[in-house]
This record gives structure tokens, sequence and C-alpha cells, in this order.
């Protein structure tokens, strides 16, 4: 398995630094951190390993974690299932968990704060399970 190159520190456009440009990402990407949010607090779902987005020309195996993103796991205590799943299978992910840090940097409280930041608030009705939002789309 090839080593990721995880940073220690979020970079300098990372949308969970508070001093970040905001609407760096595509509307898109805070929607799906926000529906992945969702669905681990609605108890579905395994959430989602984010990569460092300056990351997208390695090669998969070597795409790092976003620092600001796995600082606010940590602080919340792991709920991304996929990051748990990751932590016991791929090597220096345990490291980089325990390594990284906001490098003096102010940090959004919350996953939510940093979504409206950004021009991108929760939609109604999406803290409701993934297979009950795919029910009602059905109708």
């Amino acid at each position: 398995m090839a080593n990721r190159k995880h940073p220690p520190t979020p970079c300098e456009n990372c949308p969970y630094r508070m001093d970040a440009p905001r609407r760096h990402w595509d509307r898109a990407e805070f929607e799906g951190v926000l529906r992945h949010e969702a669905d681990i607090e609605a108890g579905v779902g395994f959430g989602a390993v984010y990569s460092c987005h300056k990351h997208g020309v390695l090669p998969e195996a070597e795409r790092g974690m976003c620092a600001g993103w796995l600082l606010d796991q940590r602080k919340r205590g792991l709920p991304s299932i996929a990051l748990r799943l990751a932590l016991i299978s791929e090597r220096g992910a345990g490291e980089a968990l325990e390594a990284v840090s906001d490098g003096g940097h102010p940090m959004f409280r919350t996953v939510k704060a940093m979504c409206r930041a950004n021009g991108v608030r929760p939609k109604p009705g999406a803290a409701l399970p993934a297979y009950l939002r795919a029910r009602r789309r059905a109708r």
C-alpha cells in the first residue's frame, strides 16, 4: 500500500479555516458534506473520508486526508465510520490523526457553521436518513 501524504495542518484555503477564502469549493461539495453529516447524525450511512483538495493531482493511493476535516472529526469523537475503518486499515492514518494541528489558525466550530459561511445552508429534511430522502423523491 502506498503511503498517503497527509498534510499536518490545514492549507491556506482549507474551508475549515475561518481565515481561508470563502466559496473556494463548489456549492455541491458543501452540500455533500452536509448530507454525510446528516446521515451520521441520523444513525445511517458510513460518512466519508475527505481528501485534501490540493491532492487531486496525486494518484488516489497517495491522497492524504484533509487536515481541517480530520481536526473536526477528532474534536467530535470520530463520527465518520469510514474514517474509523481507514484508521484500522491504512498505514499512517492513525499517526496523521494524532499529529494533525490547526497550526494556530482559527477553525470553524461546526461543519454547519463552515458551510453557512460559504453560502450553503442545510436543506429542510436533510437530517432524514438517506433511504427516507430517496423515498420522498420517488413520490
